[in-house]
């Protein structure tokens, strides 16, 4: 339905800017300006409607359509949502260069959560009223889902996109696939998979390798048995669909899921282990300082203001480069870089205050300072090319003192988090 948004802000009496009208909610003054109204061609009526008062939607819609002179609204009958799906795919599917294609991602019950227009892999989201662009906030879930839930045998087929899992449908199989295309599988979807016998049917190309690596990764002690299934004669970047273009045949595709080797799946892990496997695993602790604070991990050390959070950095980034214990805990020489991002002065007059007390040298100590504040992800790369600039020596120690907020100051804690690598 083609509405004019300014023929629209008069017969409700409000102003109109663009697609945007504000005007009275229902049961307001002449003068209230509560309802905002956007005239969106494929929302249901053509217009969507929010109330800053609070008011009931379904209230304000009625309200708009009455004062608008729109047919009242009346349900529409009921819907098989898997009948409507079914329906769908039995049409012909887009093709490059064709009409733009529309895929919907429904919930357990058929209701629309997610849709993908492609080409161009645009997303949007089902508010209840309309779609609105971007991703859901939720989980993702698989395409196809009511579908996957309802069928009677486990077996399904998971291929890269939305056409190819239609196309698949379109001949009796069950087949489904993630939003976002090739390597954007996540942990979220493999619920839906328990206990399946899954076949995977990647393109031809290096991105569908890596994710049929990554599906079966994900997947495995989850689903019952998972193949990995080749399609012969596919050209490059050719999918499941160009396949079937190509003369393909379910009877094929049968042959060639019997004959693909199932994947080697881990074995989920034991609850009760014995004492010998529960000791193999154990590393000894490697300490930088002995006792104290072991090598590759990360410790993070906070409390109020005032209480001695940089002079123990400061102590700790000195003993490190001297080699000098700090009690009776001995501590390895080792090169140190102490990221300033608090009152870099302060830092500065603490330091040369340390250096008379520990009697070193601050000009000469193997301690580097980065003064200043910045995303670490956009320095990185600098900042390893500056530390492989001063020599052969390793970095052994990473100190980083930002800002401190108010939550953070209200306790004393070290805790320490163990590091990759």
């Amino acid at each position: 339905m083609n509405l004019s948004p300014s023929q629209l802000a008069s017969s409700l009496g409000g102003e109109a800017s663009g697609n945007e009208i504000r005007v009275p909610g229902p049961g307001h003054s002449a003068e209230d300006r509560s309802l905002s109204i956007k005239v969106d061609p494929s929302a249901p009526d053509g217009f969507v409607v929010f109330s800053h008062a609070g008011d009931d939607p379904i209230v304000c819609r009625d309200h708009v359509r009455k004062l608008a002179g729109l047919p009242s609204w009346a349900p529409r009958p009921g819907i098989d949502p898997i009948a409507r799906i079914n329906a769908r795919v039995a049409r012909p599917v887009a093709k490059a260069g064709s009409p733009v294609a529309i895929y919907v991602y429904a919930k357990e019950d058929g209701s629309p959560y997610l849709r993908v227009v492609r080409p161009g892999f645009y997303q949007s989201h089902w508010n209840g009223l309309a779609w609105v662009s971007g991703a859901p906030k939720g989980p993702k879930i698989p395409y196809r889902l009511p579908e996957l839930l309802v069928a009677e045998h486990n077996t399904v087929l998971i291929v890269e996109g939305e056409k190819d899992a239609d196309n698949l449908a379109a001949l009796g199989l069950l087949a489904t696939t993630n939003s976002g295309g090739a390597e954007k599988w996540t942990a979220d979807l493999n619920q839906y998979f328990k206990g399946r016998e899954v076949y995977i049917l990647p393109d031809n190309d290096e991105p569908g390798e890596r994710h049929a690596k990554q599906v079966s990764e994900n997947l495995s002690g989850i689903a019952r048995e998972i193949r990995v299934v080749r399609l012969p004669g596919l050209p490059p970047k050719g999918d499941v669909s160009d396949w079937l273009d190509a003369g393909g045949t379910v009877e094929d595709l049968d042959r060639l899921m019997k004959a693909a080797k199932a994947e080697e799946q881990d074995a989920p892990p034991s609850l009760i282990v014995s004492s010998a496997e529960f000791i193999d695993s154990f590393v000894p602790p490697d300490y930088a300082i002995d006792g104290l604070i072991q090598r590759r991990f990360c410790y993070s050390l906070t409390a109020p203001t005032g209480h001695g959070k940089t002079v123990i950095a400061l102590l700790l980034s000195a003993s490190k480069a001297l080699g000098q214990p700090i009690g009776k805990h001995d501590v390895d020489p080792g090169r140190v870089l102490y990221f300033v991002g608090e009152n870099p002065d302060d830092v500065r007059m603490r330091w040369i205050a340390l250096s008379e007390k520990m009697d070193f040298d601050p000009k000469a100590i193997d301690v580097h300072f980065l003064p200043g504040t910045a995303k670490l992800s956009e320095i990185a790369p600098r900042v390893r090319e500056k530390v492989q600039q001063l020599g052969a020596c390793r970095l052994s120690w990473l100190i980083l003192a930002p800002p401190i907020s108010r939550a953070t100051k209200r306790t004393a804690t070290s805790r320490p988090a163990r590091m990759p690598g």
